[in-house]
């Protein structure tokens, strides 16, 4: 993270806090950190808004947005 960006991961986190990113959901997350740091690493804040999600227990480990497992088989009809 700190090669891609210039911060820490732990200062990425603190500064999610600081936006109020409890209270956002895993895109919205994505979109701030894009807006202030650049689109180029997205894919890098992609991965950070997951961790931090775990981190402040809103997501479980290998869950999808929405709260489906990434294991879960999904059938359309």
């Amino acid at each position: 993270m700190q090669a891609k960006t210039g911060k820490s991961y732990q200062h990425m986190l603190a500064i999610l806090d600081a936006a109020g990113a409890i209270n956002m959901n895993h895109t919205q997350m994505a979109e701030y950190l894009s807006g202030q740091y650049g689109e180029e690493h997205s894919w890098h804040f992609q991965m950070l808004t997951v961790a931090y999600e775990q981190e402040r227990n809103l997501r479980e480990k290998y869950q999808k947005p929405g709260g489906c497992p990434a294991h879960q088989a999904y059938r359309r009809d």
